[in-house]
């Protein structure tokens, strides 16, 4: 700044600021924090009561000249918060959680494009419903509705176009492609050769005289035809090539091009492939026709859906990009009105923290900018009639770019004042990983006790500390300070972190010993008040100033401000808003200039006496001010005034497009600048070694002065036969890499899953079956990574499963009887498909939100082709669409599953670290361009566009890493678990070192070319050796990240940050730079001392602000390489370095436990005892870094209870009133809705038995071993589905796994009703069985994850015998049924049983979704339970030692397989579960029945043939849960003897049935039943045994669950077909055999289990004692030897004197 800089403010009107509030001129415009004037109030007094105490500060602290200063104080205003929101409740804010994604669309605006997709597949669905539109469209009229919803009407007109464009090129190609090919294989055939005439002659022969009608002969002929009889081999194999390749190539282009405009049309183009080759292979002659199959539906629709783009609710780009302009902006607007919030608040306490939004909401104006840049290129394509342009929208978007890259410096001020106050709590510099990677040098930070400036010094000063020297550095002892103590080194962030090498360590230390500064905290916190006081004003301006952007940008893009400029303007509204606009922007302008030159200088005044060299300071009294703050101080005063600048720009902008478009017209297309596809072309995360729009040609600089890039193994071509080998070359190349290779593979999967097409065989089974959709599933799901492919294939189970459900549910509402009702279907579809289609429009990732949509079109759709336009492939329609869709689906998506994890393959893990690896070797490229402009740049010179766009692009490449490393965790592998937290951490550095790059850019330009020259030798970036050091690190972590496998890094590393604060001259001058611009070496125009004018001068705040940012540049890049590290390893490894002691692991997490777990996987005994069995536990003390550690661990004392007697009978009479809390409601919800859901499916499977007896038998001809086989299904089905549910639990909540299930099984179960065959009720039984799988297991998992020993064992019994209670009301239900519903509705009394289950099913999912907890290691507090619970319920668990989930790794999964518990535990279940006689007492009453009777005059009925057995699951349910507590109780968690005693009794049980005769002691028998599942107790007990055996590994735990039911579960669908056979019933001798003989051999498993159960818990107890004694004597040497080392104490440095020069200070 010229001249000498004032420190007056002349008096303003404060008061004059304009009333600020949030404009939501669009629904899309998010509202403003809720209650902000209540919280802005409060925050007023705050401040109110600091500026008090700040001025009586001022009374006390010496000023600085001129004499006069400041007497204005901020006041803090509620004008610009926003107004108070309603205080009603919207009809959205009732929504469930799992509905919360639809909130932000439930407007008005949301519902335009969900309408106009409806109303566009709905008007293809009449196409569909009118007989002579569905003749006309062929026998694939239902693709109308599949096009409908993969590509609805929800874009804007040009994006529309430009798609229908692409969707049309691409069916058209691959029609021609398809026609190609079939040319080629008729020509390949050698016997039928025929052209379409001749066929339909020779075909037509067989039948001339057969008597048959013309359209018999048709349909035989059609027979003939998918039966293969004219298939030919060569024929066949040219179509199946010809197809891999096409869907190959698209497959390649799809994942070349990524999302876009082009998408959907690949996807249109593989079903045209699919439809040509499969069904045009069976035609004897080329039948080129066979695309119109597809087209015309396809045609169809996109006129239909052109035609409701067009005009429904028609919207233009320029509408929506004038809407995401606002969306950009209102995020903005909430960082500029956080700032004064910030401000206003304590750094030093958590209300500091409060504004961590600050970051989020610049990151969803990044994402909006994003949006923006992507819709630009379409602005000048479309015919619009409105006020503005797409030119006018895009000279304002270039000023957003600058705006919200500005926006960046406000999150880098709050990061790091967080990082330095509040490191605990801080995710930037690579958050706590990088931080936990670094030397953590423990320093005592005094907190203040209260929020109030008036404490004392005396009480804020942390305590003094020793000093290791008198005089550090430079300077003499006198009466003035030293200039150590003024050491500034450029806003240094407080070094915290640990190094992975050796030589790292204590060069960090020494660095963090030097800077620190015991009086930072409380100058910081001073500072920032100051900050609050000047700033004020002009981001209240600033706030107002957005907000009235926000209006004049939804002015120019309103309908009602367009039509009303079109018919009457108001000119007086117009010019009265205009005056408003200019008197904005005047007085915005006027108060950053009196910022910029008066007000900023307010932050100086602390420092104001140290520049005075007149100035008497106390050197006993003096506090060293804090040189951070000033820094943070300056650099948040340039990002204010560089972001008030960008306003300015954006504001003029557009206040001369409204003064100049103040009426609207029409606008034409720039065809001369027309583009198509997306820019960059290349998908970003397929090549991570290629940038897109990233280039190392500026403008300006000639690359070819210097040398090139080089190939190492040969010369530069002198030939033009070498330039075309190296072309040659480089397409080889080419067809070698990644994507192109999955290409490769993607066409040999597709004509393999397509070969059944070819063969005479299978030709009819494949169409019939719809094979089709196979093929077109497993390409659609095929992608480049393991990761992609198995995340689609979850999606697109979820996704079909919920789609069949609804098209089916549609589909028999809509059709009621027969063949099915237009209007009906109109009707319920006109209500459905708004539905639909806002879930497709809205529901994120997109493929969720497609395929339940598609399914559902398809079932609709299919469903009405087959049922009013047969053909002689038709399926049916309603259920047997629907099953035949989920059977094809998931047959196609694991073909795909199994194709991706074959070679080649690539995984979004490898990609990753490429891609990082690529952007940091670019980085170092950037830093290049940017020094190169400033030592190049002329005064005035704009920074380079191509800098910026680079960057930009770098950017984009690592916030894209953000939804791969997404797909991460779907990518299995038994190497070990990926490093996600260092991934983040390089991802969050790379982010941040870009951000201070393009700020670095920001500064340079700025400045003038003497101070850029003294920021550049300041930086030491002219310093050839320092330069050299920075790019060479920046090469060598790319290189380590980049090779195939990672390459290790260089132990012996130089901290760059240590070079960038001691330099050459600063050991040439012997001090450091502190203010100082130069030290040794004269810049002419720049002082060689700082002074008061200097430090004042606009130009000193840019160039601190580019050294902070140089430093922080530096500073990530050497965290950069611990994180790199930590992945890669070390090299070149050098023993007997110094400090090797050093070098020892701290966590902050506890120690102990990872050693135990450590020592568990390794197979230490005394750490699996110590885990397995409770036992008093020991403190450990370490010693690392001269720092002592100590951990304690809880003592678990086996004290003695005063048991009371209510004890014995429920366990929480013995509890503490907080345990007897947390287990009430445990019980209370987990009892409830297991109990509710396994009375369900006990249900679910009586149901069977129980309607075979009530009529199904009859119904369905199972007069053989269909029932047996049924429940075989039902079995295969339970056991396939048992492990994969069980260890979902491990990972996934409770409380959307249980549910599930139970849907799922409620759906399955509804099927049951509407069987009409064997084959069907074997299809039903299987899915429910595979759903119902993991429930029984995965609940005894949950259980054993809430309760201890002695409270498993009964509440297991309470659950199981829920199950037997089901059964009693199944045989209710099913006479209930049988009395009263049988005929009604034209069903069965057994079918309505079935329809009554799944909707009880349905109710307790529902009940599951709203109120299951997690297990404790999952949980989070809820309305259910409080963290203290949670808390309560981990450390009940810990005390009982049931260790939480781990990941897995090879050695875990080894050593799960090879323990004693995965054999003898599922083996000694297996046995009671097989030893168990079914139930014969049903076989047995209706055997009196038969003719001859067996006892003349006894019968029974159907009623009583259902009730007389439930007595036998009452008794039962009893001893289940009597036996269970005495478990728990008496015997104190022992369950052998329980067990034992089970099996005897079943022993006894079918004994008795064996020798009793049927018909004589009816009594007898009667009585042998009821007891006949007295032994069901044994199933508990064994559960919750298996459960205690298996506490120190979760996921033994589980897998031991999983796997004892699935063995019994695996004996039980076998045995039956030979041992409990139909026919055998009632007598079934066999089967009483085979029951003694299980019950038998049990005896001798049980003492088994106990045997190794006591040799192991022998075992590792010797095995404790002898390693806790060794760990004593070691301890005991250890603790000798640390007495003998010093202590190592940092104190600050010393006060010394002050070199005093006139009107200079010398630091």
């Amino acid at each position: 700044m010229p001249g000498h800089a004032r420190f007056t403010i002349e008096d303003e009107d404060v008061n004059s600021t304009p009333e600020v509030r949030i404009v939501e001129p669009g629904e899309s415009v998010e509202p403003l924090e809720l209650d902000r004037e209540e919280q802005k109030a409060a925050e007023g007094a705050a401040g109110e009561n600091e500026n008090g105490k700040e001025k009586e500060k001022e009374k006390e602290e010496p000023t600085y000249p001129p004499t006069s200063s400041p007497t204005q104080s901020p006041q803090e205003t509620t004008d610009d918060a926003a107004p108070p929101a309603s205080k009603r409740r919207k009809m959205s804010d009732y929504l469930p959680s799992a509905l919360g994604w639809t909130k932000p669309h439930l407007t008005p605006k949301g519902w335009r494009p969900v309408m106009r997709s409806a109303i566009s597949a709905w008007c293809g669905l009449l196409l569909v419903l009118i007989p002579q539109t569905e003749r006309m469209l062929g026998q694939a009229s239902f693709l109308v509705l599949i096009v409908a919803t993969i590509h609805p009407c929800s874009t804007p007109i040009a994006s529309a176009l430009e798609q229908a464009l692409f969707e049309i090129f691409f069916v058209a190609a691959a029609w021609g492609w398809s026609c190609l090919g079939l040319l080629c294989a008729h020509a390949a055939r050698r016997q039928y050769r025929w052209t379409e005439a001749e066929w339909t002659a020779n075909a037509a022969a067989p039948y001339t005289n057969s008597g048959l009608s013309a359209t018999q002969i048709t349909d035989a002929i059609q027979l003939d035809l998918f039966h293969g009889e004219w298939l030919e081999a060569r024929s066949s194999a040219v179509c199946c090539i010809f197809l891999g390749v096409g869907g190959g190539f698209l497959l390649w282009l799809r994942g070349h091009w990524g999302p876009g405009p082009a998408l959907f049309g690949i996807i249109f183009g593989i079903i045209m492939l699919a439809i040509c080759f499969t069904v045009g292979a069976v035609f004897p002659y080329p039948y080129y026709g066979i695309g119109l199959i597809f087209f015309l539906p396809f045609i169809c629709q996109q006129a239909i859906g052109l035609a409701c783009t067009f005009l429904i609710f028609p919207e233009t780009l320029a509408h929506q990009f004038s809407d995401r302009l606002i969306a950009t902006l209102n995020p903005l607007h909430d960082v500029i009105h956080q700032q004064k919030l910030m401000l206003a608040s304590n750094p030093r306490t958590p209300a500091w923290l409060e504004h961590k939004s600050i970051k989020a909401s610049v990151g969803q104006a990044m994402g909006g900018l994003a949006l923006l840049g992507a819709s630009e290129k379409n602005l000048t394509r479309e015919i619009s009639y409105a006020r503005i342009s797409g030119k006018d929208l895009t000279r304002i978007l270039n000023g957003m770019r600058l705006l919200v890259s500005r926006s960046t410096g406000f999150v880098s001020f709050y990061e790091i004042v967080e990082k330095h106050l509040h490191r605990d709590f801080s995710d930037s510099k690579g958050g706590k990983t990088a931080d936990d990677l670094v030397v953590h040098v423990d320093r005592d930070r005094s907190r203040p006790s209260s929020l109030h400036r008036d404490a004392s010094p005396s009480n804020s000063r942390p305590p003094k500390k020793r000093a290791r020297s008198q005089h550090r550095g430079h300077g003499k002892s006198g009466s003035h300070i030293s200039l150590p103590s003024l050491l500034h080194e450029v806003l240094h962030p407080n070094i915290d972190i640990r190094p992975v090498g050796l030589t790292e360590s204590q060069r960090y230390m020494d660095l963090e010993d030097l800077l620190h500064n015991p009086n930072d905290e409380e100058h910081i916190e001073e500072i920032i008040h100051l900050l609050s006081t000047t700033s004020s004003d002009l981001i209240d301006l600033l706030t107002h100033a957005v907000t009235h952007l926000i209006e004049m940008i939804h002015r120019l893009k309103s309908s009602e401000s367009t039509w009303a400029a079109v018919f009457h303007e108001d000119v007086a509204a117009y010019e009265k808003r205009t005056k408003v606009t200019k008197d904005i922007l005047e007085r915005l302008e006027k108060e950053m200039e009196a910022y910029r030159h008066v007000k900023r200088l307010d932050v100086i005044r602390p420092f104001a006496s140290l520049f005075d060299p007149t100035a008497p300071i106390d050197r006993e009294t003096f506090r060293s001010p804090s040189h951070r703050g000033l820094f943070w101080a300056l650099s948040f005063q340039f990002s204010l005034m560089g972001w008030g600048l960008a306003v300015v720009e954006v504001y003029k902008e557009t206040m001369a497009v409204e003064k100049k478009r103040r009426r609207p017209r029409f606008w034409y297309p720039g065809w001369a600048k027309l583009q198509w596809g997306s820019e960059g072309g290349d998908f970003e995360d397929e090549r991570p070694h290629q940038i897109a729009g990233f280039t190392e040609e500026i403008p300006g600089f000639k690359r070819k002065t210097f040398t090139a890039p080089r190939h190492p193994d040969y010369v530069p071509p002198t030939s033009t036969l070498q330039l075309v080998g190296i072309k040659f070359y480089n397409w080889s190349h080419f067809l070698s890499r990644p994507d192109v290779l999955f290409g490769v593979k993607a066409a040999i999967l597709i004509s393999l899953v397509a070969l059944p097409a070819y063969f005479r065989s299978s030709t009819y089974f494949y169409y019939k079956q719809r094979g089709l959709w196979v093929c077109i599933m497993a390409a659609l799901t095929s992608t480049a990574y393991v990761g992609d492919t198995t995340f689609g294939f979850y999606m697109r189970v979820i996704g079909t499963f919920s789609g069949a459900v609804i098209g089916m549910v549609v589909w028999y509402i809509g059709a009621g009887h027969g063949t099915g009702n237009p209007y009906g279907m109109a009707a319920i579809c006109a209500v459905v498909f708004p539905l639909l289609m806002f879930h497709r429009v809205h529901f994120t990732p997109v493929i969720a939100g497609i395929l339940p949509a598609v399914t559902a079109m398809l079932v609709i759709g299919y469903s009405w082709q087959d049922a009013n336009q047969p053909a002689g492939s038709s399926v049916g329609y309603g259920f047997d669409v629907a099953w035949r869709r989920m059977v094809c689906v998931m047959i196609g998506i694991t073909v795909a599953y199994i194709g991706a994890l074959l070679p080649p393959k690539a995984t979004q893990k490898e990609t990753i670290r490429k891609t990082y690896g690529r952007v940091i070797a670019e980085m170092g490229g950037i830093l290049c361009q940017v020094v190169s402009f400033a030592n190049c740049k002329e005064d005035g010179a704009k920074a380079p566009k191509q800098i910026i766009k680079n960057i930009a692009a770098l950017r984009l490449k690592v916030s894209k890493t953000t939804a791969a490393k997404g797909m991460v965790r779907f990518e299995m592998s038994l190497r070990g678990q990926w490093p996600e937290q260092y991934y983040a951490s390089l991802q969050s550095l790379q982010m941040e070192i870009l951000d201070l790059l393009g700020q670095l850019l920001g500064v340079t330009a700025s400045l003038n070319k003497q101070w850029t020259k003294a920021l550049l030798h300041r930086a030491q970036l002219t310093d050839e050796r320092f330069l050299g050091e920075v790019l060479t690190t920046f090469q060598l972590i790319s290189h380590a990240l980049s090779a195939p496998d990672g390459a290790p890094l260089p132990m012996l590393y130089t901290p760059l940050l240590e070079t960038f604060l001691r330099p050459v001259e600063v050991a040439k001058s012997g001090h450091m730079y502190g203010y100082d611009v130069t030290l040794g070496e004269t810049i002419e125009g720049i002082p060689a001392h700082v002074d008061l004018e200097t430090i004042c001068s606009i130009e000193y705040l840019r160039f601190s602000c580019g050294i902070s940012q140089c430093y922080a540049i530096i500073n990530r890049l050497d965290r950069l390489m611990f994180v790199a590290k930590s992945l890669v390893g070390e090299s070149y490894i050098v023993y007997g370095m110094p400090h090797d002691e050093h070098r020892v692991h701290q966590n902050g997490h506890d120690e102990s436990r990872d050693h135990l777990l450590r020592q568990t996987w390794e197979g230490d005994a005394s750490a699996r005892n110590r885990l397995l069995f409770p036992c008093p536990r020991t403190t450990m003390t370490e010693k690392a870094d001269n720092h002592e550690i100590q951990t304690t661990t809880d003592r678990v004392d086996d004290q003695k209870v005063k048991h009371k007697w209510l004890g014995y009978l429920w366990d929480t009479a013995n509890a503490t009133p907080e345990e007897r809390r947390l287990l009430f409601k445990v019980d209370a919800v987990l009892l409830t809705v297991f109990c509710l859901g396994y009375l369900g499916k006990a249900l679910i499977q009586s149901d069977a038995n129980n309607a075979y007896l009530s009529g199904m038998k009859e119904d369905l001809s199972l007069y053989g071993n269909q029932l047996v086989h049924s429940t075989t299904f039902f079995n295969v089905g339970y056991i396939l589905g048992q492990l994969p549910f069980t260890l979902l639990l491990t990972r996934l909540p409770t409380h959307y796994c249980i549910p599930a299930i139970e849907l799922a099984v409620g759906i399955a179960t509804l099927g049951n009703y509407a069987v009409k065959n064997s084959g069907q009720l074997y299809a039903t039984r299987f899915l429910a069985g595979f759903f119902e799988g993991g429930y029984f297991p995965g609940v005894m998992y949950i259980l054993s994850s809430w309760y201890t020993p002695v409270e498993l064992g009964k509440r297991s019994g309470i659950f199981y015998a829920s199950g037997n209670l089901g059964g009693m009301f199944s045989g209710i239900f099913q006479s209930a049924a049988y009395t009263n519903l049988d005929g009604v509705g034209g069903l069965a009394g057994w079918r309505w049983l079935f329809i009554i289950d799944a909707i009880y099913m349905f109710g307790v999912a529902l009940l599951g979704l709203l109120i299951l907890p997690d297990i404790p290691a999952l949980a989070k507090p809820n309305f259910f339970l409080s963290k203290a619970e949670i808390e309560l319920a981990n450390r009940r668990m810990a005390r009982v030692e049931r260790a939480p989930p781990t990941p897995w790794t090879k050695a875990k999964a080894k050593r799960i397989i090879l323990t004693w518990q995965m054999v003898v535990f599922p083996v000694m279940y297996a046995l009671y579960n097989s030893g168990t006689p079914q139930q014969a007492m049903g076989y047995w009453l209706k055997s009196f029945n038969t003719t001859p009777a067996p006892v003349p005059g006894r019968t029974y009925t159907v009623s009583q043939i259902n009730l007389l057995p439930i007595p036998y699951l009452a008794i039962a349910a009893f001893s289940c849960v009597v036996f269970t507590s005495i478990s728990d109780g008496p015997l104190k968690g022992r369950r052998w003897p329980i067990v034992l005693l089970c099996m005897g009794g079943n022993f006894a049980v079918s004994l008795a049935l064996y020798v009793m005769p049927l018909y004589k002691n009816i009594a007898g028998r009667f009585v042998a039943y009821y007891f006949n599942y007295i032994n069901v107790a044994a199933a508990m007990t064994i559960y919750a045994w298996a459960a205690e055996a298996t506490a120190f590994d979760n996921e033994l735990r589980a897998i031991v669950s999983a796997t004892s039911n699935m063995l019994a579960f695996i004996i039980n669908a076998i045995t039956p077909n030979f041992v409990w056979k139909t026919t055998s019933f009632p007598a079934a001798k066999t089967g009483y055999i085979f029951s003694m003989s299980f019950s038998v051999v049990e005896f001798f498993v049980v003492p088994l289990a106990l045997y190794l159960q006591h040799r192991q818990r022998r075992i590792f107890s010797h095995r404790a004692d002898e390693e806790q004694s060794s760990d004593k004597s070691d301890k005991s040497s250890i603790s000798n030897d640390e007495e003998q080392e010093p202590t190592h104490v940092l104190t600050p440095a010393p006060l010394t004197s002050l070199n005093k020069a006139p009107d200079t200070l010398t630091v």
